[in-house]
């Protein structure tokens, strides 16, 4: 008879690989490392339209505007 050995490391081995859209991984427990190459991507172009909105505002005459706020990643340690 089989007897299969499940042990806390495979489980969160099993967690960790979750797909993104995943229940788990959607309320924080795989990690806040769950952002793909898309994004990234996707995030970089909301900066960068953000900052260039900004530049135009202020090119315009725009008075009063406070700098862009990058927006969050989760594995970023070094800000733009």
């Amino acid at each position: 008879m089989w007897r299969h050995e499940f042990s806390v490391r495979k489980l969160i081995m099993w967690v960790r690989h979750l797909p993104t859209d995943s229940a788990l991984a959607s309320r924080g427990y795989a990690g806040d490392d769950r952002w793909g190459a898309t994004d990234h991507l996707l995030a970089t172009v909301a900066d960068y339209v953000n900052l260039l909105d900004f530049h135009f505002l202020k090119a315009n005459g725009g008075k009063n505007l406070t700098d862009p706020k990058w927006m969050d990643r989760p594995d970023m340690t070094l800000k733009l």
